[in-house]
């Protein structure tokens, strides 16, 4: 935030960042979290953004053109829909800055894979090396973004860390594609299915058979 100040001279100019980075040696220290916000209301743009302070902010797509409600707190901002929160930044004190999560924005990859080339919230998005190297292997077929999508997609299901090692273990079989890393994920995941038969009293045990490996002795015939 620019600011002039014609009775402060010696802060003409400055941003309110510089003053505090100036003046912060001799401020005492707060042990105690400072808590409390203000807040604005704004209208996501149709790019998924809102504005404050002189930057851009992303919110999940699907709150895109609608009324949102940003709280300011002293290091980040928080933005709430109906009093809920739905997404979260840093509060970035710099001008003409655009700050993205690429995770709002993934349910636009089913219409739109393509973005994964250039878009801004993916270019410099930072993976786990695993998820990276597929994103590389990939990309020697015409239809990589198509597939990459679909992987990123999942994420909210079933979590950055989960699709990692499946992309992990497909780099390990050398079996790189979406196909085969969806089933290793869906296999670290879904928990077994415990198939419950039911059994005929005529064949039921009277007596549970006992563990006895002398039986094995028998079956060598003394043979070594």
């Amino acid at each position: 935030m620019g600011t002039r100040n014609a009775s402060h001279p010696e802060i003409a100019g400055k941003s309110v960042y510089e003053v505090y980075e100036e003046e912060k040696p001799y401020l005492r220290s707060q042990k105690i979290a400072f808590t409390g916000y203000d807040t604005e209301e704004r209208r996501a743009s149709s790019d998924c953004l809102v504005r404050f302070d002189g930057n851009h902010y992303s919110v999940p797509c699907e709150y895109a053109g609608k009324h949102v409600s940003i709280r300011k707190y002293a290091s980040r901002i928080v933005v709430a829909v109906e009093g809920k929160a739905v997404a979260e930044h840093e509060r970035n004190f710099e001008k003409g800055r655009c700050i993205t999560e690429p995770l709002h924005y993934l349910p636009l990859l089913e219409r739109k894979p393509g973005a994964l080339r250039n878009g801004r919230p993916f270019v410099n998005w930072e993976l786990p090396s695993s998820i990276r190297k597929v994103w590389e292997a990939l990309r020697r077929y015409p239809d990589w973004d198509r597939q990459m999508s679909v992987l990123l997609s999942t994420i909210p299901t079933y979590g950055l860390e989960a699709l990692s090692v499946a992309c992990s273990v497909a780099l390990e079989e050398n079996a790189v594609s979406q196909c085969t890393i969806m089933n290793y994920l869906t296999r670290l995941t879904e928990e077994p299915k415990v198939l419950n038969v039911p059994v005929s009293e005529k064949f039921k045990l009277l007596e549970e058979p006992r563990s006895d490996c002398s039986v094995y002795n028998q079956l060598l015939g003394g043979k070594e």
